[in-house]
């Protein structure tokens, strides 16, 4: 992804997509490695900005339904605030007869906001750092 993206307005986007104040902008690099369509992202944040400020979910979900495309656009980048993860097809991903979802970076997929609202964990961290379950026990 290009460095034209103005974070700032990625980031007033997201917060209005998920509901969420407090995005970490630290991930937004990471995200937009993940989008690669540079003209649907485009489009969308200048969509976003066309909309009398601030916009409104209301508002905003009707210039979307307009653009379905965008709206593609948009649920990716809700699924990525939320679980850290990204969709990957059958024709991404040949190894594998269903459709899967991937994190996109450990920070990503432990920050989901998803994990915050539900006071849970993600999967596979319970029992300590990241990857933990990777390494032979100690004997202590």
């Amino acid at each position: 992804m290009s460095n034209s993206v103005d974070t700032k307005v990625f980031l007033q986007m997201s917060e209005l997509l998920t509901g969420y104040d407090g995005l970490d902008e630290d991930l937004i690099p990471t995200f937009l490695e993940h989008i690669t369509d540079e003209v649907a992202l485009a489009a969308l944040l200048a969509g976003y900005q066309a909309l009398p400020q601030p916009p409104d979910m209301n508002t905003f979900l009707e210039f979307l339904e307009k653009n379905e495309g965008l709206l593609a656009l948009a649920r990716k980048i809700t699924l990525l605030w939320y679980t850290g993860t990204t969709y990957l097809s059958t024709d991404d991903n040949p190894k594998y007869a269903l459709p899967s979802y991937i994190p996109v970076s450990e920070d990503a997929y432990l920050g989901g906001i998803a994990w915050k609202i539900m006071e849970g964990h993600p999967q596979g961290q319970c029992g300590g750092e990241f990857g933990y379950w990777s390494t032979v026990p100690s004997d202590n």
